[in-house]
């Protein structure tokens, strides 16, 4: 028997297209990810905001928020620039 996932929160954003960059940038980086609440802007149009959240295993918490914060810091730099 496989053992269960507990999935942890790392980050929230009502940006659709910032949390699957997110998540392909984690992933390329070796990290499993699930998008909680990706699908609800689709199954609910008119509601506007709706967070997403990026969860990923808790024994990967740590480097997922490593990566996170480097990926933010990127971002911030690029629009500066």
């Amino acid at each position: 028997m496989s053992e269960r996932i507990h999935w942890t929160k790392i980050y929230e954003t009502v940006n659709n297209e910032q949390a699957e960059v997110i998540r392909a940038y984690l992933e390329s980086n070796g990290l499993e990810v699930f998008l909680k609440g990706e699908m609800a802007d689709e199954l609910f149009p008119g509601l506007e905001f709706t967070p997403v959240e990026i969860m990923v295993p808790e024994e990967q918490k740590e480097q997922a928020e490593k990566l996170i914060q480097r990926y933010l810091e990127a971002d911030t730099d690029r629009e500066e620039n």
